[in-house]
Parts: structure tokens; sequence; C-alpha cells
């Protein structure tokens, strides 16, 4: 291994605190209305409670009032401050209300008494409180921030302006993107084109839509830029605005950028690369005529090459698998429907009815017939299918009907599902009809089962509830999206409306890549909220933009790729059986498994799987990747799942709409390739905190580890809270010590892609953890955790069947380390080092600075 030894630790930089002259008389707290509020040099005051959203503070000539911005954008009541000045500083009770997340109307009250002492320029405050029942105590630093109501003073422009253009509507010239790191303060994201700049999707609640403002200009060869834009300072946190002034010189695809910030109070220097084009345009890409169809996942050119594919052996598996979700073979009406009142939760109908149950989807699935056949019978069968779904026939899950639907989340895949028979069924229909399901799609509005409000896509595409990190986001987005781009440009349809509502579809789509799922396509609520937006919209919509709109939102963003492509490291089998004979012979898995995280669900993938949300990760995720990938997924479905207890045949369940896509994605004529071929060993999510690590892909004894951190970062809302290292191998599954609200400080990867060192803070101390999976170590898993996350255990030792796990507490160097290996065969020698400042694996020296660990060189 030849992981940094001895290496020096990157420390954050401290902010850079811009000197302030201060009253010397403290005040009695001034009120957040009146005079006060009218004034222009109130200054931030953020406190960071540890274990609680920031508590925002006014501050000015020693009076104290709560910040503007410390609460819902709804709601004016600011809370209260009471002050007084006590022993040269300042005493405050404070009780003032935060959101329980963002984007969420339900408000928590920080309810906190601070006792204040002036340290140079900021103050060290002692605070003790309660944040949701739970007593918090704790000292902290704060920074006296710039004045916030302080209006823009002019900047001089120098020489020639240098247009800062709007982000409007789909624009398939080269914008690239340029994110500038900051010290202390979230990343700028800049987009630049020939000399033009612009702001770029900044993290800020779905409902606010202002990307900031670009001022720019150019002298001597360097843009001037003065950038505003807003971001959470952190979940529960208040909007902040970023406030820079930047001087960019542009040399040969690189920037050197000097900036300077008004808001957060730093500057520095950085040098950037010029980022690639995002989303990207789709080479050759035909536009779309209208009333042209089908559009959204082919186009009539691929109609042939459809039929071809249902003529081969796997083709007709699928389209028997199509016809039996439909029920009666597919060549009439289903007689099963739903007779469970609508309900916006816990659905009963999707485990009690059979296969072939009525579902709004059924118009898609003969729809689709009807493009594989060319036989009108089941256009008209589409037809009185998407009548009945009008007529308000529930689906098999009581909450995706067209008439009382079970809440926002579900309009996005309502729209979508009648979309799609729309676009397969265009050239049947006749033209009145055509004309009233556009109408129908384009004007939806639903009451919600077992309420009185009503649901409006308009609704949905405007504001989306919630925000890009919450589970209910890209299926709103996503599904609408595809009924948008199913209708653009037909006759009848008020095309200014459906461009406009297209313009915040792409805009919201771009926000659901870079704040609801990480790089690693990790999303911020865990492993199977992340599968809701995902399979009940998004994943369709990426597919049906390159097709319907040119664009590609997979090319350059590693969160497209592993929303779609994360299950091919994360799925262990639980056990196997023999299939075939010689060379054909092949184990399967009875049921897979994934170490789940998250608000809900365990680690049976498929446990919900009558549940839209719980399926469609093969049949629609290859539609969206490259060929590689796609035939490392079906190594996995191949291996894994096939023939498995589950008995889900090409991952279609019972939706019809699941075996289009099937057919229409499956790499039927390409060969599986174990992903070790193709994959890395370690997938990193740096925007959420979490890693994974996978030894090998073989069967219920791979080796597999996952660390979460559970700490939000600038880009995401980690409502996963962290938790245990989950190591699985050999057949043994640990729970070990791990994180929990923590955050990154450092990975470190060995070139050979199968050893890492993962570095994380809370409350100013550092643990640092190891994690091999290379088995030069002498176990399949190794991992070591060094400083104050471990905890004392006693040691262990197991055998199962020659399959081993060991676990050890040791003291080392003034550290405690908790040290795990799981492995066959000969068991490592794990202990103290003989200097008694590391610990020995096998003869290797672990040692620990207090910082992170380092390794010395593998014998």
């Amino acid at each position: 291994m030849n992981l940094p030894t001895n290496s020096t630790v990157l420390s954050i930089s401290h902010l850079a605190v811009i000197a302030m002259l201060m009253g010397g008389l403290f005040l009695p707290a001034a009120p957040a209305s009146g005079d006060a509020d009218g004034d222009e040099r109130w200054q931030d005051v953020i406190v960071a409670i540890d274990g609680a959203p920031d508590l925002h503070l006014g501050y000015r000539d020693g009076n104290w009032r709560p910040s503007s911005r410390a609460h819902h954008r709804d709601i004016d009541n600011e809370g209260e401050v009471d002050a007084e000045a006590a022993d040269g500083g300042y005493r405050l009770d404070v009780d003032t209300p935060v959101q329980n997340r963002p984007g969420s109307s339900r408000m928590l009250t920080h309810r906190f008494t601070l006792e204040i002492e002036r340290k140079g320029d900021g103050f060290n405050v002692a605070y003790e409180g309660k944040w949701q029942s739970e007593q918090i105590a704790g000292n902290t630093a704060a920074l006296l921030g710039a004045a916030w109501a302080e209006p823009v003073t002019a900047w001089e422009a120098p020489v020639e302006q240098v247009a800062a253009e709007p982000v409007e509507g789909v624009d398939r010239r080269p914008w690239h993107e340029v994110i500038v790191p900051l010290d202390d303060a979230p990343d700028l994201r800049l987009g630049y084109r020939e000399g033009k700049w612009r702001p770029t999707t900044e993290v800020r609640h779905g409902g606010i839509r202002n990307e900031g403002t670009l001022e720019a200009a150019r002298s001597e060869g360097r843009y001037h830029l003065h950038a505003r834009t807003e971001h959470w300072s952190r979940p529960g946190g208040s909007l902040r605005d970023h406030h820079f002034e930047l001087v960019v010189e542009h040399d040969d695809g690189r920037m050197t950028i000097d900036y300077e910030g008004r808001s957060h109070n730093t500057e520095g220097r950085v040098e950037v690369a010029v980022g690639p084009i995002w989303p990207e345009a789709v080479e050759g890409w035909k536009p779309i005529e209208p009333n042209e169809h089908p559009r959204l996942f082919f186009r009539k050119d691929d109609i042939p090459e459809l039929r071809r594919r249902a003529e081969t052996e796997a083709g007709k598996a699928i389209v028997e698998r199509l016809r039996k979700t439909l029920g009666n073979d597919g060549r009439k009406l289903p007689d099963v429907f739903n007779e469970n009142p609508p309900s916006r939760y816990g659905a009963r109908g999707i485990n009690e009815l059979p296969m072939g149950a009525y579902t709004t989807w059924h118009g898609a699935g003969y729809g689709f017939l009807y493009v594989l056949t060319g036989e009108e019978k089941y256009a008209e069968l589409s037809r009185k299918a998407v009548e009945l779904a009008f007529e308000g026939k529930l689906d098999r899950d009581e909450r995706y009907n067209w008439k009382s639907i079970g809440g926002e989340i579900r309009v996005g895949p309502v729209v979508a599902a009648i979309a799609m028979a729309y676009d397969f069924c265009f050239d049947a229909w006749d033209e009145d009809f055509r004309k009233k399901v556009a109408r129908k799609i384009l004007e939806y509005e639903s009451e919600q089962a077992t309420t009185d409000n009503v649901m409006k896509l308009d609704t949905v595409i405007r504001n989306p509830r919630h925000h890009p990190a919450n589970n209910h986001w890209g299926s709103q987005v996503g599904g609408a999206g595809i009924a948008m781009l199913a209708i653009r440009g037909d006759d009848g349809v008020d095309d200014e409306l459906v461009d406009e509502y297209l313009d915040l579809i792409r805009y919201h789509a771009r926000l659901q890549l870079e704040e609801g799922f990480g790089e690693g396509g990790w999303h911020s609520e865990g492993t199977h909220p992340g599968r809701i937006p995902a399979n009940t919209g998004f994943i369709e919509f990426m597919r049906a933009s390159r097709h319907a709109d040119g664009i590609d939102y997979m090319a350059n963003r590693d969160s497209a790729r592993w929303m779609a492509l994360r299950w091919a490291m994360e799925i262990i089998p639980s056990d196997v059986t023999t299939r075939g004979g010689g060379r054909s012979e092949r184990e399967v898995a009875s049921r897979p498994l994934v170490p789940h995280r998250g608000d809900y669900g365990d680690d049976d993938l498929y446990r919900r799987s009558p549940m839209l949300s719980h399926g469609g990760e093969f049949s629609q995720g290859f539609g969206v990747l490259d060929e590689q990938d796609r035939r490392a997924m079906r190594w996995v479905w191949d291996h894994f799942i096939a023939d498995g207890e589950e008995k889900r045949p090409w991952d279609v369940g019972k939706y019809p709409h699941r075996a289009v896509h099937a057919l229409i994605n499956w790499p039927i004529d390409e060969a599986p390739i174990n992903p070790a071929e193709v994959l890395p060993h370690i997938l990193v999510d740096r925007d959420k905190g979490y890693f994974v690590f996978r030894e090998r892909w073989q069967d219920e004894h791979d080796g597999l580890v996952t660390v979460l951190l559970g700490e939000a970062d600038h880009t995401g809302f980690k409502h996963v809270s962290g938790g245990p290292i989950r190591v699985w191998a050999r057949g043994w599954q640990v729970s070990f010590r791990g994180f929990s609200r923590a955050q990154l400080v450092a990975i470190d990867k060995h070139e050979a892609g199968k050893e890492a060192i993962i570095s994380a803070r809370r409350g100013g101390e550092t643990s640092s953890v190891l994690v091999d999976v290379s088995g030069e170590s002498g176990a399949a898993v190794l991992v070591a955790l060094a400083g104050p996350r471990t905890h004392q255990r006693d040691d262990l030792e197991q055998d199962r069947d020659g399959k081993w796990h060991i676990e050890k507490t040791l003291e080392a160097g003034g550290h405690r380390w908790n040290v795990l290996a799981i492995g066959e065969c000969d068991t490592p020698e794990i202990a103290v080092a003989d200097d008694g400042d590391a610990v020995s694996v096998n003869g290797q020296v672990l040692r620990f600075d207090g910082e992170r660990i380092t390794v010395d060189e593998w014998d």
C-alpha cells in the first residue's frame, strides 16, 4: 500500500475578518422592526451550535436582535432576544423560530442562553439551551460579519463592459462551468462562454429561481466580476448571500482568480480549470417536428429496431411480461380494479391486487403494443385505458390516480403515464381526442386524496414541493418534464406556456443533480428515499431529454451516472443456488441485499417491491448508461438477481411501463462483463460524505464496506445522520463504530484503488479510518479507526466454516484504535507496534497523528 506517510494535513483556513470599530457601551437588545429595522449598519453574528442549526443574530453598536433571514420566508415572526451587559460582555436570552429543514413549513425553536465575551474582532460564546427537546451546551467562536443591510456601493467598471447573460431557455451554445472554491464559503459557480459570464445554479430552496446577479467588465486582459448569489448556510439555517469581487486572468483553459468577499469576509487566490459544458447538447440530434411522434424514448426511425428486439428470445419474454401486467394477455381491458378509497399514505392495493389489475400506466402499455404490432386495436385499448383514468379509476396503488391523487409527489408520474400513451398512439388517435389529452395534461389539476387541497401541474412546475435534496423533488420535476416534452409543438398546444414550463423544468433538473444527488449518486435522504426520485420520473426524464430535447444530463455529471449505476457497487446476494450446467453453470441470488441507510427501508432491496418506487433500477437505468456500464449492470442482474426468489423477470414488477423500458433499454445484444473490469473498487461521494468499498464481484461472500459521515456540506442537505461503518464480508455482517454529523477533512486513496483513508472532524476533534479491500493485509476486508470516534470494546474472534471475524481495541501513540478484520484461511496478526506508537497488522505499521492515519509500505 502506497498511501501517504507522515503527510501534512491541510487545515481549513479561518475567515479573514474585516476589522471594524465597535461601540464601547452595551445597550439592550433592539427590536427587529421600526427604526432599527431600517438601519443599514446591522451586522450578522452567526453562532455555530453543535447539534443544532446555526443561530443567526444581528449586532450593531452593542445592540442585539434576531437576524432577519433566520426563518422560513413566509413567517414574519423573528423571535425574541433579551440582552444585557454582563462583566464586560453580554448575556442574551434567545427564543427564535427556525425551519425544521430547508423547504419545510414546520418551525422549531431555538431557546438558548448565551454568555458573550468580546474577543478581538469577534466574540467568544458560551451557550446553553434546548433544541428539539435535547439539552445542548458548549463554547464557540463567532465572527462579526459584514453589514448585510449595507447597500452595494458603486463598482467602477473598467473600460470595456462584458455581457453577463441571464439563464433563459435552453441554450445549446458552449457554456462552460467555472467552479471557484472559496475559503470558508460555499463554492461560487459561474458560467463562461467566449468572454461572457453568467451565474449558474447555486444552493437554494427550489422555489427561489433567481440565480443571482453578475456584473462583468474587462480591462488589460482581465475580467472584473461582481457576483451575488444565494445559498443555504446549512440545513435548518438561513438563506445567505454570496457577495464577491473577482479579478480573473484567463490563460489557455485555466483561470487565476483573486477574490474578496463582502458577505463572508474572506479573500484569497485560486487557480481553476474551465469546466466541461453541462448539460451537453446531443451530437447530431435532429429537432422534433410539430406533431412528430413517437419522440420520448425513441423516434419513428427506431421502430424497426424495436420490432427486431421484440422477436429475439429475450424480447419475446419481455413482451410476454408486458401482456401479463396488462391482464387478459393485453388483448382487452383488465377485469380487476382497485376498489379501495384513494389515499395519501399506506396504499393497500399494491399488495392485495393480482398481476394485471388496472394501473394508470395501462394506456402506455397498450400504446407500446400498438407501436410494436401496428394493430389499431391496441391504440383503441390505450384510448379506453386513458379515459378510465380521466373518469377516476384508481391505480393499483391508491396514490397514483388521475383524480384524488396522493399529493404533489404523485403528479409528475401520473401526467407522465398519460403522456407516454399520448406519444405512442398519437398517429392512431383522432385529432379531437389528441387535443383533449394534451389539454388535460397541460391544465392538470386534481383534488388531493383525503383533503380539500387541489394539486396543480402549474404549481408542481413553478415551485416543486420541498427542495432538491428531498425525495419528492425528482418525481415532480421528471414526470412533468416528460409530459411537456410529449406535447410541445403539437396542434392545439399553448407552446408559449410549454416553453416557459420546460425552462423551469430544465433548471430544476440541474438542481436535482447538483444538490439532491452527490457525485457518487448518494441521495441526501438515504438509500431507499433516493429510489423515489430516480425511479418514478427522473431517470426516465433524462432518457426523454436526449431524444425529445437534444439535452444530455448524463454527460460530464458523475451524479447522473452513479444515480443509475451505484447499485452495481452495493448489491450483495443473500445466498446462491446453481443454475444451468457445464460451461453455462452460474450462481444466482435468491434475494439481493444492500447496506441500507436512510429515513426508511431495510437491507432487502425488493421487500417493498410492489411499490412503484422500488423497482426500475435496471429496466430504466440501462437506458441512460453507456455500453460498458450497461454490461457491468447486466452482470449484477444476471448473477445476483435473475431467477432468484424475488421472481422479478426483467425488472418489470407489476407495472406495464417497466416492460416498455425493458424492451427499449435491456442490453440484449451486449455480453455482461464483471464490474471489476470497468468499475472502481472505491466509490467516493464527497458531496454527501458517503463512501463505498467493494472487494470483488463474485458471490454472497464478497467484501463490502460503506462509510457515511452524515454531515451537511455546502452543496446538499444530509438528512441521514451517519452512523456505524457497515462491513459485509465472507458471510459476516458487522456494524462497526463510525461517524455521525462529521465533516470530511480529507480522503487519500491508494493508487491501486482498493484502499483509502478518510479523516473527518466533529466538534473540533478529528477521527480517521483506513479501509482496505486489497487483501494485502491478509484479510479480505480491513477497517482501522483511530481517534475520538473509537470506543472501548472487548476483543472478539469468531470463526464460521473457516471464515473469521476479528475485532480488537488497542492503545497506541496516545490514541485508541478499533481494528476489524474479516477473511478466511490464516488470520492476520494485529497488535501494538514495538515502539508503542503505532498499530501493526501483519507487520504493516499504521500511525495516527491526531489528524489522519498514515501507512508504511506493505511488506
